[in-house]
C-alpha cells in the first residue's frame, strides 16, 4: 500500500471519532429557543403534564338564630375539585443535534391534543381509557365546610342584636326550609313510587299480572309522571332561594407547575353581597333592596371606575368596616398540594434543570408523577390546618402529580462507530408506558468493518484513477462527435428551408444551386465523422 492509501485509511477513522452526536432538549426560553427581535424560536416543542383543578366554592347562609332566638350566624362552605391535567412545562427538541456528516438520524415526535408528550420513535396507543383510575382517586371530591360568624371581641361573646340577618333574609331561610322539606317529601313519594312500578313491571314480564295489578301499575306509572314533575318544580324553586342567599366562585388552580399553596378567599364584592343579607339596627332594613346584594350594587356604585371595593377600608362615615373584616376572615380557606410519599432529593416541582454544558445526561426530559392530597382548610396556622371535633373544616382529595416528582431524563448520545436508537412512549399524565433502547451493532464490529472499507476504497482508488481518465478520453471523443452532428443536422433543415422557399417563389434555378452547395458541405462533415470514430478506435 502506498503513502497515499495508509492517509486515506487513517483519514477515514480520524474523521468518524469527530461524528459523536447527542438529542439536544432544552427548557422553553432559554439560551436560542428565546425570541430574539423578529427571529422564531429553534426546535420543536413538547410539554410536561401538570394537575389542575377545577375548584368551585359556594357559600351559603344557613343559620341565623339559635334556638334562644341569640344571633348565631352560620355559613356552609361547599368545596368542589375536578382534576384534569394541561401542560405545566415546555421543552424544545432540537432534532438537528443529531445529524453530522457521517449519521443518519430520523425523529418522530408525537403528543396528545392538550400538547404533552406522547411518544418518541415510536406508535403510542391511545392511553386515555387506562389512566382515567390513575388521574384521580377520589373522582371530583365535594364537602361542606360549615363556619361561623365571630361577632365579637377575642375571648368575649357577640353582643345580640348588634349584627343579626334582615327580616326578609329570616323569611327567606324560613322559605328554603319549608321547600326543603317539601322536596324532602315529594322525593320520598317518587321513591315508594318508583319502587312500586319496578315491581309490578318485573310480574309483567313473568306474566303474573293479576287485573287488580294491572290497575295498580297504571295508576303508579301517572303518581309517577305526576311526582317527578312536583320534584323537578321544587328543586327549581329551592335553587331560585339558594341563590338569594349564597355566592359561587370558581376558580382554575394552579396556574403554574411551582405553586402549591391556595388561597381560596372570595372576592370582595361577594363578601359584600353577603353582608347586605344583615342589619346593624332596626332602622337599616329599610335600606335593604328586594334581593339579596341590592346593598352592594349601590356600594360598589360609590367606587371610582375599575376600583374593586376592598374590605376593612374606611367607609362613608369614616369607621372601618368591622363587620365585613370578621365576614371575610370567617370566609378564609386556604389550600395546599403536597405529596403522600416521600420524593427524592431533588425538592417537588424543581424547574432547576441540569446545566447542558456540565451535565452530560442531555436527552428527553419527563416527570414520573406521585400520589398527593389536595388538602382545602377553612382555620390555617402556621403548623397547616387546623380540624377541631365540633365541625368538619377540611376537605380532602387524592391525585396523581407529575409536577411534584422529580425531574428525569433519557439520555441518547450516538458516539463514535455507533448505531443505537430509543424509542418512549408515554401516558397522557406524564408517566413512561413503554420503553425502548437498542445498540443495533457492537462498536468493535463496526469499527472493524470501517477500517474493511477503508483499505477496500484504497485497494479500488487506483482502478477508479484509471477508469476516470479512460472516460475523459471517451468523453472529449464524444464531444467532437456530438457537435459534428449538430453540424449536419443544422445544414440538412437549411436545405429543406431553400426547397420550400423555391415551391413557393418559383426560381427552381436558385435553388437548385443552394442545394448543391448545402450537399457538398453535408457530405464533408460526414467524412470529417467518419475519421473521429476512426480514431477514436
Amino acid at each position: 500500500m502506498g503513502r497515499l492509501g495508509l492517509l486515506l485509511c487513517l483519514g477515514s477513522i480520524v474523521f468518524a471519532a469527530g461524528c459523536q452526536t447527542h438529542l439536544g432538549v432544552k427548557p422553553d426560553g432559554e439560551g436560542d429557543y428565546i425570541n430574539k427581535g423578529d427571529k422564531a424560536r429553534i426546535g420543536v416543542e413538547y410539554g410536561l403534564p401538570m394537575v389542575q383543578f377545577n375548584l368551585s366554592v359556594t357559600r351559603t347562609l344557613v343559620k341565623c338564630q339559635d334556638e334562644n332566638n341569640r344571633t348565631d350566624i352560620r355559613f356552609s362552605t361547599k368545596v368542589a375539585a375536578e382534576p384534569h391535567y394541561v401542560v405545566g412545562e415546555r421543552f424544545v427538541v432540537d432534532y438537528e443535534s443529531l445529524s453530522s456528516w457521517s449519521k443518519i438520524t430520523g425523529l418522530d415526535l408525537q403528543t396528545y391534543d392538550n400538547g404533552t408528550l406522547k411518544s418518541i420513535n415510536a406508535s403510542a396507543e391511545d392511553q386515555s381509557a387506562a389512566i382515567i383510575g390513575d388521574v384521580v382517586k377520589v373522582g371530583i371530591g365535594v364537602a361542606s365546610l360549615v363556619s361561623g360568624v365571630p361577632l365579637g371581641p377575642m375571648g368575649m361573646l357577640p353582643t345580640p342584636g348588634e349584627w343579626s340577618c334582615s327580616q326578609q333574609t329570616k323569611d327567606k331561610l324560613d322559605e328554603i326550609t319549608i321547600t326543603k322539606d317539601a322536596l324532602e317529601k315529594t322525593t320520598k313519594e317518587l321513591v315508594q313510587v318508583t319502587n312500586t312500578v319496578t315491581r309490578l313491571e318485573s310480574l309483567a314480564i313473568l306474566n303474573a299480572l293479576s287485573g287488580g295489578d294491572k290497575t295498580a301499575l297504571a295508576q303508579a306509572k301517572v303518581q309517577q309522571s305526576k311526582l317527578t314533575k312536583q320534584v323537578a318544580a321544587v328543586d327549581k324553586a329551592l335553587a331560585s332561594l339558594l341563590a338569594y342567599v349564597s355566592v359561587k366562585e370558581e376558580r382554575i388552580w394552579p396556574e403554574k407547575v411551582g405553586s402549591t399553596q391556595l388561597n381560596a378567599d372570595p372576592l370582595p364584592e361577594n363578601a359584600k353581597f353577603l353582608k347586605d343579607l344583615f342589619e346593624n339596627t332596626p332602622s337599616n332594613t329599610e335600606t335593604q333592596g328586594a334581593e339579596g346584594g341590592a346593598a352592594t350594587t349601590q356600594a360598589l356604585q360609590k367606587n371610582e371606575p375599575g376600583q374593586a371595593a376592598q374590605p376593612g377600608k374606611e367607609e362613608a362615615g369614616g369607621k372601618k368596616d368591622v363587620f365585613l373584616e370578621k365576614l371575610m376572615t370567617s370566609f378564609q380557606l386556604r389550600g395546599e398540594l403536597m405529596p403522600l410519599l416521600k420524593t427524592s432529593e431533588q425538592s417537588p416541582g424543581s424547574t432547576s434543570y441540569p446545566d447542558p454544558k456540565n451535565d452530560k445526561r442531555t436527552g428527553l426530559y419527563y416527570r414520573t408523577p406521585i400520589p398527593a392530597q389536595l388538602l382545602i382548610c377553612r382555620v390555617v396556622s402556621s403548623q397547616g390546618c387546623i380540624v377541631d371535633d365540633d365541625f368538619p373544616k377540611a376537605f380532602r382529595v387524592n391525585v396523581m402529580a407529575p409536577q411534584l416528582a422529580p425531574l428525569r431524563v433519557l439520555p441518547l448520545t450516538n458516539g463514535m462507530f455507533q448505531n443505537n436508537a430509543l424509542s418512549a412512549t408515554f401516558r397522557e399524565n406524564g408517566s413512561l408506558a413503554t420503553f425502548k433502547y437498542e445498540d443495533k451493532a457492537a462498536r468493535g464490529k463496526v469499527l472493524s468493518e470501517t477500517v474493511a472499507a477503508s483499505m477496500d476504497s484504497v485497494l479500488a482508488y487506483r482502478g477508479a484513477r484509471q477508469a476516470h481518465k479512460a472516460s475523459e478520453k471517451a468523453a472529449k471523443q464524444q464531444a467532437g462527435l456530438d457537435e459534428l452532428d449538430a453540424d449536419i443536422a443544422r445544414l440538412e433543415k437549411q436545405k429543406k428551408i431553400a426547397v420550400l422557399n423555391a415551391e413557393l417563389e418559383g426560381s427552381d434555378q436558385d435553388t437548385a444551386v443552394e442545394t448543391a452547395r448545402l450537399n457538398a458541405r453535408i457530405a464533408l462533415l460526414e467524412a470529417q465523422r467518419k475519421l473521429h470514430e476512426l480514431e477514436g478506435e
